[in-house]
């Protein structure tokens, strides 16, 4: 009896805690499936197929090492090539994100990470825009393609937030900032968008110079949005940092992405990072020699502001006719829509199609500047709730531990330039802003205290 018991007890051992044997097969299996899936596909679809595949053997390499792997698409974020399909079909990088997503599941499946729950407060928000608007999408390739890159957003976030370091993440983004504001000087000094930023976006070919650094960016303010949200950031981590060598790195790769930010001459993320900068200066508690650096560092940027003819920098300080009456004709066109459609709006990127029926307006321009009113034309009232209530209650819960966590405090200002900037800009729709603002929610999300984590297995679910 007791050596029945003992099998029985064995037995079921073996089936609660697969062996190195089992869990091998079961990658094989699970491998050799999606191999046989893409070949299908393959039959219908010869691109989809080869997209498919890249993707499994990008997942299968990003599996080795997930945390890594993490890391390494975090500084990635601000490169994104495209490859054109077919006639104005193109297939952008930051697609390829999704591959995060089944060596996640398979680590949650064996015990190693959890789901963090706060990271999927947007999932509402996503779901919601793809219901009220696929019936009705007036561009039907780029309501997808936008809906699409939310999923992979969302799944990217909820990944950084179950399985990477705060402070390593913010460090990837740091080290990019190096090739990317390099890449925006020797704009400035070439007086062009350069062949390298031709040769990543094709459909760029005709983007028109006009003295300010836009780097491997769509837009100029998308790059000076990137550039001040991980420069404040960067500075948080540096006032926190008790080792001198990691406050030193932190503090250049920010002085970096604060004279990148100059060179894009945005003034919106311009006037987001000075919040940022205030809060940091209250909340952050920086002692006597870090206020002494952050004092010097600001006067050497003033310095640059009226010294070097370089960057873009009159522009800053200049409210030209065009853009005081273009954003206010673009913001009465929000509220024109909205009033169509007050509670659900006119739908996810529909803003741009239906814009000309409500104003005139002769320019490419399909956003309303403004990322409240966007939303809020857009999704109506309740897309507005389920995308503001989540960032500004993660904004809250990231201010409040910002004073034990250097990761919240960095998380807090890069939202409050976020949410700053928003209110000169909609930039949500291109590829490495969208990506930038899944990392920070995904950060801000791990720094939230919150109920445990989702967990396939209670007992033995290892918390990262």
């Amino acid at each position: 009896m007791q050596e029945r018991e003992r099998q029985s007890g064995e037995t079921a051992g073996f089936l609660s805690s697969p062996s190195a044997a089992q869990t091998d097969f079961l990658k094989v299996l699970v491998f050799s499936g999606l191999t046989v899936f893409v070949l299908v596909i393959s039959i219908f679809s010869p691109y989809l197929g080869l997209s498919a595949l890249t993707l499994l053997l990008l997942g299968l390499v990003l599996g080795i090492n997930l945390r890594w792997g993490v890391l390494a698409c975090v500084f990635l974020v601000p490169f994104d090539p495209q490859l054109e399909l077919s006639s104005k079909a193109f297939l952008y990088f930051d697609l390829a994100f999704v591959a995060l997503l089944w060596p996640f599941v398979w680590g949650v499946q064996l015990r190693r990470f959890c789901v963090n729950r706060a990271s999927l407060w947007f999932l509402p928000y996503v779901i919601y825009t793809i219901v009220t608007t696929f019936w009705r999408a007036e561009a039907p390739y780029w309501f997808w393609g936008s809906s699409l890159r939310w999923v992979i957003s969302l799944i990217f976030a909820v990944v950084i937030s179950s399985v990477a370091d705060g402070g390593d993440v913010i460090l990837a983004l740091g080290l990019s900032l190096v090739p990317i504001c390099l890449y925006g000087y020797y704009q400035l000094l070439i007086q062009g968008s350069g062949w390298l930023f031709t040769v990543l976006n094709p459909h760029f070919e005709e983007f028109a110079w006009d003295g300010r650094a836009n780097s491997l960016f769509q837009t100029w303010n998308a790059y000076g949005g990137f550039c001040a949200i991980v420069a404040v950031m960067l500075l948080a981590l540096a006032i926190r940092s008790e080792n001198r060598v990691r406050r030193a790195l932190c503090m250049a790769l920010a002085g970096i992405g604060f004279v990148g930010l100059l060179s894009s001459g945005s003034r919106g993320a311009l006037l987001g990072a000075g919040v940022a900068l205030l809060s940091l200066l209250v909340i952050g508690r920086p002692n006597r020699p870090i206020r002494f650096i952050l004092t010097i560092a600001a006067l050497c940027g003033v310095l640059a502001m009226t010294t070097l003819n370089l960057l873009p920098l009159p522009r800053v300080g200049v409210l030209d006719d065009y853009t005081v009456q273009g954003r206010l004709t673009l913001y009465e066109a929000a509220l024109l829509l909205f009033w169509q459609h007050p509670a659900i709006g006119v739908g996810q990127t529909n803003f741009g199609q239906l814009m000309p029926r409500v104003i005139v307006w002769n320019y490419e321009n399909l956003a309303a500047h403004n990322t409240y009113l966007q939303v809020l034309a857009e999704n109506g009232v309740i897309g507005f709730l389920l995308f503001f209530i989540p960032l500004y209650y993660l904004l809250y819960l990231n201010f409040r531990a910002a004073r034990e966590s250097a990761v919240a405090l960095a998380c807090a200002l890069g939202l409050s330039v976020i949410l700053v900037h928003g209110l000169t800009d909609y930039l949500l729709g291109g590829p490495q802003y969208t990506s930038m603002f899944a990392v920070v929610l995904g950060l801000a999300s791990k720094c939230v205290p919150t109920p445990p984590p989702f967990e396939l297995h209670p007992a033995e679910c290892v918390h990262t």
